[in-house]
């Protein structure tokens, strides 16, 4: 698999839209296809652990070998 074939998950809080703009500036400049995924949102780390196990399954079920997990405020 191609490093621009492997399925990205943009995650994002809701009630960040501010980080969702900007990290969609990004990917469009990188040019990377993505999915967004509406993050748990527990106000602790546990929210982007319970997000990113949420991915996982998504993975899974969709049989991807490997999937890339973006949070919303890298930059």
């Amino acid at each position: 698999m191609k490093f621009n074939e492997i399925p990205k998950f943009v995650v994002n809080l809701e009630r960040r839209p501010d980080r969702l703009e900007h990290i969609k500036k990004e990917m469009e400049y990188i040019g990377w296809d993505y999915e967004i995924f509406k993050a748990i949102d527990t106000n602790s780390y546990m929210g982007i652990t319970r997000s990113i196990l949420e991915i996982i399954k998504i993975a899974k079920e969709q049989k991807y070998p490997r999937v890339m997990v973006i949070e919303d405020d890298c930059s």
